[in-house]
């Protein structure tokens, strides 16, 4: 596949890994019972859209030929901190007005980390 390709799906997918996540976080600070049709939505939502950007992610590395570099491997753990958000806000009420603010600059980070490969 060209890299055009991979790049709009990577994009497309964190685009819906913000979105999702916006729907929980908005879930948990409303106070919403966790299993409502919102919740259910955002959830499948993000699966999908983790599947996605890691996907489309290590497409993209091999389309550019890239070896495992830490920037990558930051990016990683980023990626495994935003699919662990979920259980987060499923298992603690109140979290969700702090998470917020975290995942703006974790969000921030991976884009800053991407654009400028410093590591």
């Amino acid at each position: 596949m060209p890299y055009t390709i991979f790049k709009i799906i990577h994009l497309t997918g964190i685009m819906m890994i913000f979105l999702s996540i916006g729907g929980l976080l908005a879930v948990n600070i409303a106070k919403i019972q966790s299993n409502s049709r919102i919740s259910k939505i955002a959830g499948l939502t993000h699966g999908f859209a983790l599947i996605l950007v890691l996907i489309s992610g290590i497409g993209l590395l091999a389309v550019l030929k890239l070896k495992l570099q830490m920037w990558i491997i930051l990016k990683l753990f980023i990626w495994l901190f935003l699919g662990g958000i979920t259980a987060i806000l499923k298992r603690q009420e109140g979290v969700g007005l702090k998470l917020w603010w975290i995942v703006i600059c974790v969000g921030s980070f991976a884009a800053f980390i991407a654009l400028h490969k410093p590591f």
